[in-house]
């Protein structure tokens, strides 16, 4: 998308007989910026919403817009949209249902634990972004959660990292159903929109 962008933009620049506006050229010269110093390339397919965003906003000279902020809202907001059925509260129910405590049957395989020892948290999805795109990581690696409850860290990871595959790994079986019914509205209204990247969950 930034490609095309950037493309557009330079063919326009040279075919005009008028001479570039200040605001085409420094549009231009953040699509260049954002090329030059992004991490991921899944969010070149999250820029155009987010640039037109921009665009319907700037019509108000009143506002004055920073691209890289808009990117990062679309993208948590992208995120937030996938569990918005699947809140916090509805999640840490998952994690502790009457079958665990009657003994552990909502436990994938054979494990040793008291109620105690599973403590369910979430993350905050903008810090764990960042994080994300602080850490340097090549496209060909992997992206492990292990405890991935709803799998929330692993769809941040998916979002905004450039892994080859993200993969979570959950003791719970209830947590683990959760995250895969993420997993399929994922499926159905953002996969066709990304790069292709392996999302998977696992009980173990």
């Amino acid at each position: 998308v930034l490609q095309r962008l950037s493309n557009e933009a330079m063919k326009t620049k040279k075919s005009s007989s008028k001479t570039p506006s200040a605001e085409q050229l420094e549009f231009l010269a953040e699509v260049e910026e954002w090329k030059s110093t992004i991490s991921a390339d899944n969010l070149y397919s999250l820029l155009k919403d987010a640039v037109n965003d921009r665009d319907m906003i700037s019509a108000d000279d009143t506002h004055q817009v920073d691209l890289n902020q808009l990117v990062q809202d679309k993208v948590l907001r992208e995120l937030s949209s996938l569990y918005e059925e699947y809140d916090f509260v509805t999640a840490k129910d998952a994690s502790l249902t009457d079958d665990l405590r009657r003994g552990g049957s909502n436990v994938c395989g054979q494990h040793t634990h008291t109620e105690d020892s599973l403590v369910y948290g979430e993350i905050d999805l903008k810090g764990f972004c960042q994080l994300l795109n602080d850490i340097p990581h090549a496209s060909q690696d992997t992206f492990y959660d292990l405890g991935s409850g709803s799998g929330r860290a692993v769809f941040a990871a998916r979002f905004v990292g450039d892994y080859k595959e993200c993969i979570g790994i959950e003791l719970l079986q209830n947590l683990h159903e959760l995250a895969s019914s993420v997993q399929s509205l994922y499926k159905f209204q953002y996969r066709h929109k990304l790069i292709h990247q392996n999302v998977k969950f696992i009980c173990a």
